[in-house]
């Protein structure tokens, strides 16, 4: 939990995927789930971990994401190759910053 913990803190970022090590995802820590863990006392990160992750595809219309984050109230999805291999992240920033783009 502590190094995630720096990982966060160090790339000003609100959430991290967690990946086994074919690159599959397999959850998701987010700064709240390190503050619960540090209340709970918890150690480790599968004890804090969303194992059930909203995801994008990387063949998917911008829009659709998008949605995606509004439905679901949520900053940030993993996104996913056909091969359900981690590629990157999409955020709303990201989303916002290629509508001032167009």
């Amino acid at each position: 939990i502590e190094e995630v913990s720096e990982l966060l803190v160090n790339n000003e970022i609100d959430q991290i995927p967690i990946v086994n090590e074919d690159n599959n995802l397999v959850g998701i820590v987010t700064s709240w789930d390190i503050t619960k863990a540090v209340a709970k006392h918890k150690k480790k990160l599968k004890e804090i971990m969303t194992r059930d992750v909203i995801t994008s595809r990387k063949d998917e219309y911008i829009d659709v994401a998008a949605r995606r984050l509004d439905k679901y109230k949520i900053g940030s999805t993993p996104v996913l190759d056909d091969e359900e291999k981690l590629i990157g992240i999409i955020t709303v920033a990201d989303i916002i910053r290629r509508g001032v783009k167009k």
